[in-house]
């Protein structure tokens, strides 16, 4: 699968999970659907953690020349992500 496809298929995901977080919230309250709600919001955060990795690879600055600024070979450095902070009050 082509980056471009990734993006497209990851931003189509998020969409529809966002759609059902909505169905959920609109649904009677209860720990097991909280629960569910954290989850996909959760799946959500890591979609686009995965989409910004895709679009915006991070250089490396040890490679960078420090008179031109140019990068003189293109390596991609592995950011660590945090968790989310589980949301409140639902």
């Amino acid at each position: 699968m082509e980056q471009v496809e990734e993006i497209t298929a990851n931003e189509k995901l998020t969409e529809c999970l966002k759609d059902h977080v909505v169905i959920l919230r609109s649904l009677p309250h209860s720990k097991e659907r909280s629960l569910a709600i954290i989850k996909l919001q959760e799946f959500i955060f890591w979609i686009k953690a995965d989409v910004e990795r895709l679009t915006q690879p991070e250089t490396d600055p040890s490679t960078q020349d420090p008179i031109t600024g140019e990068f003189l070979v293109a390596e991609t450095i592995v950011k660590p992500l945090s968790m989310p902070k589980p949301a409140t009050g639902q």
